[in-house]
């Protein structure tokens, strides 16, 4: 194996794997999770946790992480339909 990641799913089942499983790995999964389960990072990062105690991502990614919430955040406002400036109701 390399040092990359691979995602492999069966039945519902996936895993995420690199060297240690402790840093780009769960940065995959914590980023996943924000994106399809639309949560925010610290919800993320304990689910991850709790599931793999052992998980540390670096400062990178964890600030790569953060910045995307941050995204997420600020175009959660974009999607709100904007009031017509002729409509008093």
């Amino acid at each position: 194996m390399n040092n990359g990641y691979f995602i492999l799913l069966q039945d519902g089942v996936v895993l995420v794997h690199c060297n240690a499983g402790v840093s780009r790995a769960a940065a995959i999964v914590i980023g996943f999770l924000m994106n399809s389960e639309e949560i925010s990072f610290t919800s993320a990062f304990a689910l991850v946790k709790n599931a793999r105690p052992s998980i540390c991502p670096n400062s990178g990614f964890m600030e790569q992480l953060r910045t995307y919430q941050e995204s997420k955040e600020s175009n959660k406002y974009d999607k709100i339909p904007q009031l017509e400036s002729g409509n008093s109701s």
